[in-house]
């Protein structure tokens, strides 16, 4: 029996389960999505690599002692160069769900996005729900430091960032100056402006990878603000992705494109949105009357248990035959802000705020907070 088989037959009595943690006792990630007898003799094979590793070495002309590679004295049967080649393409074939959902939606992003708190470091994090992926940058926890951190949507930031670059690329004035303005050669200036219609193509409708490429070539930061982001364009990267010659050494000032954007809170997510030309605009009143309800209803609560200071919540809630929970949520209602509550009496609130909305999302403290949270910033 080969040593192959030995491991097989150790691996024959484990469950599903059992197998895909051995993999990851063995690998230090989540197993391959496979069949049952191919994990069973995928694990078979790591194991036997790993407690006796010397196969792959042998290739190579080397020999193992006490876990440590030496040159032999056999020839090698694979050249190295080779070798490092054949593992290269099967780390990049390597298959499961988690990195095809990488390899399809990549954060275009990462390493590059700063919060607007002192220019706290941001990564790239998300959220799974119905066998949906939900991705968002959040302030790095080592720099949150008692701050509050800040987290919104990469899908929203992707879109705004790339939607700016490409129109940017297409600015045939922005590409001029990178030539050298009015004395620069028609003929280089044209391939130029071809090759600025590929990278804003590429932005607008290329491949995920392809956009987080470019991203991390032309852009050198993207800052976000309350009411805000700035992308930093790196000129000397843009100018050598257009091929225009320029003096070597030169120093070009950064290009910073200003995306006007507000934070807004779309049930329990926190949406990136840019504030359209109605934004300007007198909107007609359209008064809610369960909006309006509801925030005369708070005040009631709230008279009720002023009414009351020698009784818990619970007690005057027992006492008046009133849900306790609904009471809590009604007296903290009671804490909007005055021009929240002259909005919503006024017919003047965003679109988005409804009934159900404030009565189920979490208050701030703070009316600033609460303005920015409500969209009435």
């Amino acid at each position: 029996m080969s040593k192959l088989d030995d491991e097989l037959a150790v691996l024959a009595d484990l469950s599903p389960a059992q197998l895909r943690d051995k993999w990851h006792s063995v690998e230090g990630a989540a197993a391959p999505s496979v069949p049952p007898a191919l994990l069973r003799r995928l694990t078979a094979q790591r194991l036997q690599e790993r407690r006796h590793g010397r196969l792959p070495v042998l290739y190579r002309g080397l020999i193992v002692h006490h876990g440590e590679a030496y040159p032999g004295e056999h020839e090698a049967i694979v050249d190295e160069e080779l070798w490092d080649a054949v593992q290269a393409r099967l780390a990049s074939n390597a298959s499961g769900p988690s990195r095809r959902l990488r390899h399809q939606h990549p954060s275009l992003l990462t390493g590059q996005v700063f919060d607007g708190d002192e220019g706290r470091a941001m990564s790239p994090s998300h959220a799974t729900k119905s066998r949906r992926r939900y991705r968002y940058y959040v302030t790095r926890s080592d720099q949150v430091d008692g701050a509050r951190a800040w987290r919104l949507s990469a899908h929203d930031l992707g879109q705004l960032v790339c939607s700016n670059v490409a129109e940017r690329l297409l600015d045939q004035q922005f590409v001029m100056g990178l030539a050298g303005g009015s004395t620069a050669d028609a003929e280089q200036l044209q391939k130029a402006n071809a090759e600025a219609d590929m990278a804003a193509a590429t932005l607008r409708s290329g491949s995920g990878h392809a956009k987080a490429e470019l991203l991390s070539v032309l852009l050198r930061q993207v800052r976000l603000h309350e009411d805000r982001i700035e992308a930093e364009i790196d000129p000397t990267a843009v100018r050598e992705r257009l091929v225009i010659a320029g003096e070597a050494g030169a120093l070009l000032e950064p290009t910073i494109i200003t995306i006007p954007s507000v934070r807004v809170r779309r049930g329990h997510q926190l949406r990136l949105i840019v504030p359209g030309p109605e934004v300007g605009r007198s909107n007609p009143a359209r008064r809610d009357a369960k909006l309006t309800s509801i925030i005369a209803e708070a005040h009631q609560a709230r008279q009720l248990v002023l009414a009351n200071p020698q009784h818990s919540l619970a007690q005057i809630a027992r006492e008046h035959g009133r849900c306790r929970t609904r009471l809590g949520k009604l007296v903290a209602l009671s804490c909007l802000a005055p021009d929240i509550v002259t909005a919503i009496v006024q017919g003047k609130q965003p679109a988005h705020l409804t009934a159900s909305l404030l009565t189920s999302m979490p208050l701030a403290l703070s009316w600033a907070e609460q303005r920015r949270e409500l969209g009435l910033a």
